[in-house]
């Protein structure tokens, strides 16, 4: 999906000059790891239910499924990047802007991932469903907070969007190990 829009927004510039809906907005987010967590990572656990089981025999721990879900995002992001990176060439967009907006995404979707993987599992019946892999709410939030974080990479100071962003995480990854805790069991009986 990232790639088909990315190649819309490079015909249409070509033409006329503009991006698709005349948005430089939209295509930051088109570039932003939206696509990785709203298609599979806000709900992983459900994705790779074997793996969720194995960690719980082996010691259940929060720390394993953040462990867990790092190895499983790394392919994936490598291309999601790597897509970035050629439209990042193509646009002639600010590197240090646009790096930091990848990057403060990035944070957010990726720890409030394991958070709407706890709160808001879906059961997947095979691999390739294309509706329901993940909760309509968790998708919007990450929307919303996307382009949030493009608006305020635009007009916030930089050391202060770390700040900021790093603490929502923080405080996104220490909500999520709680309510992991309260309902790991109940995770696992989900089908």
């Amino acid at each position: 999906m990232k790639s088909l829009l990315i190649t819309i927004n490079i015909v249409l510039y070509r033409k006329t000059g503009k991006y698709f809906g005349d948005s430089e907005a939209l295509l930051w987010v088109i570039l932003s790891p939206i696509f990785i967590f709203n298609y599979l990572h806000n709900n992983f656990l459900m994705f790779f239910k074997d793996l969720l089981f194995r960690s719980y025999l082996s010691n259940g721990q929060f720390n394993h499924i953040i462990q867990i879900g790092s190895r499983l995002l790394i392919f994936p992001l490598f291309i999601d990047l790597s897509l970035t990176l050629l439209a990042i060439l193509f646009f002639k967009i600010n590197l240090v802007k646009i790096s930091s907006f990848y990057l403060f995404s990035l944070i957010l979707a990726y720890s409030s991932s394991f958070f709407w993987s706890i709160t808001m599992p879906l059961s997947i019946k095979r691999v390739f469903q294309l509706n329901g892999t993940t909760s309509k709410v968790a998708s919007l939030f990450l929307i919303i907070s996307t382009f949030s974080i493009y608006y305020l990479t635009k007009t916030t100071p930089l050391y202060l969007l770390v700040v900021i962003i790093v603490l929502i995480g923080g405080l996104i990854l220490t909500i999520s190990k709680t309510m992991y805790k309260k309902g790991k069991y109940k995770l696992l009986s989900k089908n």
